[in-house]
């Protein structure tokens, strides 16, 4: 805990973040400060707290001060934004593939991650935990938790991902077609009801609701466990195609 005049005055606790080739930067909970040494251009004496004194005859105390050291600079904050594109570089190393999503490590169940003891053959190599991420980026807590949403990062066990673009659109793309397979509102879709069924398919919960959060949203109105898919907010106007198989004499429908 740190008592920093910036802060009005108040007890807070603050981090200092950055490698070795990092300017070091100060952050809070909820922000970050780049850190610059300014010099003063007069000494700054710091003085003990003493008692007050009666001045004399001649308006002086009658005790001398005594500095206790001088000052001849100071630390100076200023906020700065966060890093994005460092964080953006981490969870890219290793983007959630659908090859990926039967696989433990993958899938965040390792237990005991630790990416820089170099004792698990790799297979954890790319997957960061929050913690391991507010490790390497120079950023608040709430500002890294701002981050990996704006970046559209989900967590999967233990690590943080981002979704190979493929994978998204493909799930996207089977939610589409049960709407129509199984006659389901994209207004109101059933959250459970979504999982279970693409899961027969092999994708895993996670990735289906994280393509729920993407491209859906939440409408007051439904019950819960409901989202709804919005066409406008996924860039993607449903335009049905009929495709007829003579041979089976069924229906399918593409979205474009």
């Amino acid at each position: 805990i740190l008592f920093i005049p910036f802060f009005f005055s108040l007890l807070i606790r603050v981090v200092i973040r950055g490698n070795l080739n990092d300017e070091a930067v100060l952050c809070t909970s909820d922000r970050t400060y780049s850190i610059k040494f300014v010099m003063t251009s007069n000494t700054v004496l710091i003085m003990p707290p003493s008692p007050s004194q009666e001045p004399n005859g001649n308006g002086i105390p009658s005790q001398t001060l005594r500095a206790m050291a001088s000052v001849n600079g100071h630390l100076e904050l200023a906020e700065i934004v966060p890093d994005l594109e460092t964080l953006k570089s981490l969870l890219n190393m290793r983007p959630y593939k659908e090859e990926n999503m039967n696989d433990d490590n993958d899938n965040g169940n390792v237990h005991g991650i630790d990416n820089d003891n170099g004792n698990d053959d790799g297979k954890c190599e790319g997957l960061f935990t929050f913690d391991d991420l507010l490790d390497r980026v120079q950023m608040s807590e709430t500002e890294l938790r701002e981050g990996l949403k704006t970046l559209s990062a989900f967590q999967i066990g233990k690590v943080w991902r981002i979704a190979d673009g493929a994978l998204l659109r493909s799930t996207l793309d089977l939610i589409l077609l049960n709407s129509v397979q199984h006659d389901w509102s994209i207004r109101g879709l059933d959250e459970a009801q979504v999982i279970e069924v693409l899961k027969s398919d092999g994708f895993s919960p996670q990735i289906v609701m994280h393509c729920l959060d993407t491209f859906g949203r939440k409408v007051s109105g439904f019950t819960p466990g409901e989202a709804s898919l919005d066409p406008g907010n996924v860039g993607l106007i449903p335009k049905p195609v009929d495709v007829l198989d003579t041979g089976s004499q069924s229906r399918h429908v593409s979205y474009i």
